[in-house]
């Protein structure tokens, strides 16, 4: 076993012997697979008693009766083990721990019961990759998956490891996945009675997100069952389920039912957008349009939004006395988007003075602050704080006659992915309930999300403000009510247009060319099923082909949209605008050229469907 995991069961059972000591009943707690049946056997002179067998009531009280040491009630998770632990330790003489996964406390039987609790979280992530090398999975691609997929958790990662040397594909994760959510499944059977109904359920809840009995469409007893499940969470909208176990049994959905999985999502994303069009509350809609934005499964979006967390991150707004905390995160933003620290510095004092309300704090579980976000309420009040970064705009982005304020979001920083997404989508949440949304940034990936969000783009501000070699760019977003689901369905790429037959093959060729350096997203592509595009390789090699020929064209027209594929896609530019300024281009010309550019090679790759098949 290596050290730091050593480390880690010896501090839990520290923590449980000293709780034994001052108390009668333990409750060890921790998620699905994390290990704890490994830290009770663990214990000195523990006699451990696996309550999802048969006969396990007896043999509680059995060794309740011996005058062991220390009596482990384990595996308590379903309704009739907690009851028969219930029965059994209620008359014992001695200290017991129970080993759960959810609370002995949320379960009637315990109500108003005495408990200590001791949790027990997952692993790091160097403490699975260590696992999996234990495991003899050497292939550093192979490693990252396992520590990917576990998040912490051993099961998931044993069962990955497993997976791999039994031949399953890193890429796409789904062949692995599918092994991994099998083990899943069977360690939930223990908490609740035979059956597949919930099963599928489960699957497809993972799949869309927060749902409720609507969405699932599930008999009632069958959504009730999920609701009692270890690995399903409550939330305002619905069920969900809790990572990275969602991950698992979305990934494993994809893989298997391809076309009921994005059926799902695009029932889902219909039935948001009608509860988003009757809803009036805003509070109510910043959350369907962040699951919206879930359910468009944008992979640019995807990414930047929901990468799997362990925990969810609360972000609140700064007090007075954070100011320090502030100027230190701050300093770090800067130093990462390579701006003047001293200029940065001016324009953060100057946001605290004006604007002290705008700043927004993540804080991790000991409440440290980690991440920080501005968010500068746009009105006459704030525009010595906002000028210097709209320069030229600032008139024109003040609310109109008639128009939502709507708040500037100027910076938004956090060194940990899933932190960092949750700090962006509580900045889209501020613009939604304030009606509006501008973005100010010179950061080319955060130029490049907002253009996947499809907000309007008003030009880069006149000066280098950041003193860092770009100008800010400038973009904003509407969010009035009647308008939400309009815009997350235009944003929905599972969403079908007029003439469907046309541009099913176009969205594919479309979705192709945007993965196109993303091995494991291009796996998943339909057009894989066609004779010229059997692989991951071959289509890619098809579509650089294609485009290169499209660039070399003599016809202008065509060259020019081929230029554009060509840069954006194939040569990674960091935003739409920069290739049309650098093809001298307006902005109603360079869309109008790439739309042109799509449709040639979605007509290139008809006909070669034609020549490979004759169909």
């Amino acid at each position: 076993m290596k050290q730091s995991d050593a480390a880690t069961e010896a501090g839990v059972q520290a923590r449980i012997l000293a709780s034994l000591g001052s108390g009668r009943l333990v409750n060890l707690v921790g998620p699905l697979g994390v290990g704890k049946t490994q830290v009770a056997a663990g214990l000195d002179g523990a006699v451990v008693v696996d309550m999802s067998q048969r006969h396990a009531s007896s043999e509680l009280r059995n060794a309740l009766s011996s005058g062991a040491g220390i009596v482990a009630a384990d595996s308590v998770d379903s309704p009739q083990a907690v009851a028969a632990t219930a029965w059994s330790v209620r008359r014992a003489e001695v200290p017991v721990l129970v080993v759960s996964r959810r609370p002995l406390l949320s379960w009637d039987e315990w109500t108003g019961d005495e408990v200590s609790a001791v949790g027990f979280g997952p692993r790091s992530d160097a403490d699975i990759d260590a696992l999996a090398v234990r495991c003899q999975v050497t292939d550093p691609a192979h490693r990252d998956l396992v520590v990917r997929l576990a998040m912490g958790i051993p099961l998931l990662a044993r069962a990955a490891c497993r997976a791999l040397h039994a031949g399953s594909p890193a890429v796409p994760a789904g062949p692995v996945a599918d092994r991994v959510a099998r083990v899943v499944h069977d360690r939930l059977a223990r908490e609740r009675p035979a059956g597949q109904q919930w099963q599928r359920a489960l699957s497809l809840l993972a799949s869309v997100g927060p749902g409720d009995e609507e969405l699932l469409a599930a008999p009632s007893e069958v959504f009730a069952t999920l609701a009692e499940l270890s690995v399903v969470t409550h939330t305002e909208l619905g069920l969900g389920v809790a990572e990275p176990y969602r991950m698992i049994l979305d990934l494993a959905h994809r893989w298997r039912r391809p076309l009921e999985h994005r059926s799902a999502l695009t029932r889902a994303a219909a039935r948001n957008g009608r509860l988003l069009s009757v809803t009036r509350d805003r509070r109510q809609q910043a959350q369907l349009v962040e699951h919206g934005l879930f359910l468009a499964d944008e992979p640019a979006i995807r990414d930047m939004l929901f990468p799997p967390a362990r925990q969810p991150t609360p972000i609140e707004q700064a007090g007075p006395g954070d100011a320090d905390d502030v100027e230190r995160l701050g300093r770090r933003w800067a130093r990462q988007g390579g701006f003047d620290l001293k200029r940065s510095d001016r324009i953060v004092g100057r946001w605290l003075e004006y604007a002290p309300e705008a700043f927004h704090l993540a804080r991790d579980p000991e409440g440290r602050p980690i991440g920080v976000a501005t968010a500068i309420p746009l009105g006459e009040a704030t525009v010595a704080g906002i000028e210097p970064l709209l320069q030229q705009h600032t008139a024109s982005l003040l609310a109109g006659p008639g128009q939502a304020a709507g708040v500037l979001v100027a910076s938004a920083f956090c060194e940990q992915p899933e932190v960092h997404a949750s700090i962006l989508r509580h900045m889209i949440s501020l613009g939604v309930q304030h009606g509006r949304i501008v973005v100010c940034t010179p950061n080319p990936a955060y130029q490049r999300f907002v253009e996947a969000l499809g907000f309007a783009h008003h030009g880069a501000a006149r000066d280098d403000v950041y003193r860092c070699g770009r100008s800010p760019e400038i973009y904003s977003q509407d969010f009035a009510p009647d308008a939400l689901p309009g815009w997350l369905e235009a944003l929905s790429r599972s969403t079908p247009g007029p003439r469907s037959t046309d541009r099913g093959l176009g969205d594919l060729v479309g979705d192709a060319l945007e993965d196109i350096h993303d091995p494991e997203a291009l796996a998943r592509s339909p057009l894989l099923t066609f004779e010229h595009t059997p692989t991951v390789s071959h289509l890619r090699g098809w579509l650089r082909a294609a485009v290169e020929a499209l660039a070399a064209s003599h016809n202008p027209a065509q060259a020019e949209a081929g230029q554009i594929l060509l840069q954006y896609h194939l040569h990674r530019a960091p935003a739409h605008h920069v290739v049309a300024r650098q093809l001298h281009l307006t902005r109603s010309t360079y869309f109008r050229r790439r739309q042109q550019g799509l449709e040639a090679l979605t007509g290139r790759f008809r006909a070669a469907v034609v020549e490979t098949t004759g169909m």
